[in-house]
């Protein structure tokens, strides 16, 4: 009665291959969900890193050169949400024709609603008339530019 195996060798080969195929699609759909779920995180750090970078405002106030120092003023009027008000870092560099003439070694923090002024000592001293750019750049690359003529005595 037992010796004769012909109908028990596809139903052992049906087990195992359908055995295989829900292994495989168990993996596949495990890599899928991974790697999907790796991306989504991804992609809603960078749209909130954007939308920070939107929200954050800042503005140069006032310029004034006063005994061989440049002074500049800085205001915050962004409003960051993700984290609530929070401050915003920034470097301030001075140009004249095309040549960097001072820079913050250490970048200055604008409290949300506040001025906040940056003193630049220049050295050598430019001219009387001399035209400067100033330049405030955030840590999210927001760049704001003034341009300001040394006064003639």
């Amino acid at each position: 009665m037992f010796t004769d195996e012909k109908g028990l060798s596809p139903v052992i080969a049906s087990i195992i291959l359908c055995s295989a195929v829900i292994v495989i699609g168990i993996s596949v759909w495990s890599f899928t969900y991974s790697a999907s779920s790796i991306l989504q995180t991804d992609y809603y750090e960078e749209l909130q890193a954007d939308i920070d970078k939107i929200g954050e405002r800042f503005t140069v106030e006032h310029v004034a050169y006063i005994d061989g120092s440049l002074h500049v003023w800085v205001y915050n009027y962004g409003n960051i949400t993700k984290y609530g008000d929070i401050d915003i870092l920034v470097d301030v560099s001075v140009w004249k024709n095309e040549t960097c003439l001072a820079y913050t070694s250490e970048p200055a923090t604008v409290p949300r609603g506040e001025l906040v002024e940056i003193t630049l000592p220049l050295s050598p001293a430019p001219s009387s008339g001399s035209e400067l750019i100033v330049q405030v750049r955030s840590r999210r690359e927001n760049v704001e530019y003034q341009t300001y003529v040394i006064p003639i005595t």
